[in-house]
């Protein structure tokens, strides 16, 4: 690829194609990873300005796919940890946070080394992790290193400070994840700062023999190594330039401000639907994401001569901020889809308390207003009967849920939607007498 072509197209969208070029992964994924990059080129230095204060240009990204048929974790292996490994030696510091640590390991990587990536190719183990008592703390200091100020801390061996971290973050995983996730990762915030791929391309790529083996190894990473040293230079370029401020102009400040409106009105919608859904946390995070994504795409898109520009402030475009509306909304989907298949994931569980135990099913009618069949509720949340007797108890007597009787003659069955959703629901409304005897609990 030519500067020129870096000159018009910008690094992210020539890196995703270098990516894409040499390997069938997603393109959201390839283009994540170029994403990445530039915000580890963008460093602690420049930040995201509004009226409420200054924002890092941090970005956290998960990959969830199929093992072998997604092709996740070899663009992780090639193309990026190269090319952050060449950047480091270039501004002399260690970009690499530790792929797996404890809490006291994570504590002294940051007394040395604040600012890095953090790269970990099969995230599902983060959460087994999470369930040892040495390390269960670790989702607290997961966040707090997104968010750039990580509290003071103290071990036995270090003592830490309040520290001002700045962490960029790839993982990629399987579906074997919705096995293991826990309510708490989103509850507790961790989860709410990751911009998730969910890729479900079941599809295997045609290769001819002559572009697979065509090349000697030699010469592939020769090519390679050239391309990843032309692509650190760029990152090189963007580090060094004078801008500490990016601000969108007018006309990206509108897009940016009226998809933080949508959002938010979505946000107050399902709330009031629903105050155990996890969606509005999540949604409360877009607009961030979308602002970091604007100030990155803008750099990206000028990184061939930015090292040139003579001010502190950079202004990003009006295409700057419709990539990362655009690409945002994508992410926002993706994590639909991923909640759709966490909750339909039959895992036996025991719920705490009455309230931990109605929120997925609330979460769940939220999303189906037609409402759904007693038998595929049932398959889903698979409680005891004793639990389910409380739980229908508790939905009929405090009017959260309307009962009815769907189908006819022999093939009559029990249904249940929200009581804001039942002209929706074809069915007679069900008498308490009649859902004992429906559910054959009692």
């Amino acid at each position: 690829m030519t500067e020129e072509t870096v000159k018009s197209a910008g690094f992210i969208e020539s890196y995703r194609q270098e990516i894409l070029n040499a390997i069938n992964t997603s393109e959201d994924w390839a283009e994540s990873i170029a994403t990445t990059l530039v915000s580890v080129a963008a460093g602690p230095g420049k930040k995201a300005w509004t009226k409420v204060g200054d924002m890092n240009l941090n970005v956290w990204f998960m990959n969830i796919g199929a093992s072998g048929i997604a092709h996740k974790s070899t663009p992780l292996k090639y193309f990026a940890t190269p090319i952050i490994e060449s950047f480091g030696s270039r501004i002399n510091t260690e970009l690499f946070y530790p792929e797996r640590f404890s809490t006291e390991g994570m504590i002294s990587h940051l007394v040395k080394n604040p600012e890095g990536c953090y790269i970990r190719d099969e995230f599902t183990s983060a959460f087994k992790d999470m369930g040892k008592d040495y390390i269960a703390d670790y989702t607290e200091v997961m966040s707090e290193c997104y968010d750039g100020r990580v509290t003071r801390r103290a071990t036995r061996k270090t003592a830490l400070e309040k520290v001002h971290a700045y962490m960029t973050f790839l993982a990629a995983t399987t579906p074997y994840i919705f096995k293991v996730m826990d309510e708490s990762f989103y509850t507790q915030g961790t989860g709410n700062r990751i911009e998730y791929i969910f890729d479900m391309r079941l599809t295997v790529e045609h290769e001819s023999p002559e572009s697979y083996f065509g090349k000697r190894p030699y010469q592939l990473q020769a090519e390679r190594n050239q391309l990843i040293d032309k692509f650190s230079n760029y990152m090189l370029k963007i580090r060094s330039s004078k801008i500490t401020n990016i601000i969108p102009d007018i006309e990206a400040g509108t897009i940016l401000l009226t998809y933080k409106e949508e959002v938010e009105n979505e946000m107050v919608k399902r709330y009031r639907i629903n105050p155990y859904d996890t969606h509005p946390s999540y949604m409360a995070r877009l607009f961030e994401h979308a602002l970091k994504l604007t100030c990155l795409h803008s750099l990206s898109a000028h990184c061939a001569n930015i090292d040139m520009s003579p001010n502190d402030e950079h202004i990003a475009m009006t295409e700057d901020a419709n990539w990362a509306v655009a690409k945002v909304k994508r992410h926002f989907e993706y994590f639909k889809l991923i909640m759709e298949w966490w909750r339909i994931h039959p895992v036996t569980f025991v719920a705490k308390t009455i309230d931990n135990q109605i929120a997925p099913i609330i979460d769940l009618l939220s999303r189906k207003e037609e409402g759904i069949g007693w038998s595929d509720l049932r398959h889903q949340f698979r409680w005891e009967g004793h639990t389910w007797r409380d739980v229908l108890e508790y939905l009929f007597e405090a009017k959260r849920v309307y009962f009815f009787e769907k189908g006819s003659g022999t093939h009559k069955a029990m249904g249940l939607t929200l009581v804001e959703n039942k002209a929706k629901a074809e069915g007679n409304e069900l008498t308490w007498e009649f859902v004992k005897l429906k559910s054959h609990l009692w």
